[in-house]
């Protein structure tokens, strides 16, 4: 099944992770991406595939945080 960018969104907003930095953190996010995965294949965000039994797995969220220092 392929899900509408709404449904992806919806998704990726209800197990979106809580992120907590202390005064210490050298880098801080400056852009943050998600990617909801249908089916198994490419990573859209890093030179890998990602495998999974689409029998038993609905889909796979993927989520990047990106800074000043690793953008590309």
């Amino acid at each position: 099944m392929t899900r509408t960018d709404q449904e992806k969104l919806e998704i990726a907003m209800s197990y979106a992770p809580v992120l907590m930095f202390d005064q210490n953190e050298p880098f801080y996010p400056d852009f943050v991406g998600v990617s909801v995965l249908d089916r198994s294949g490419p990573s859209p965000s890093f030179g890998r595939e990602i495998h999974f039994p689409a029998e038993a797995v609905q889909y796979v969220i993927e989520t990047r945080l990106l800074t000043a220092a690793c953008r590309i």
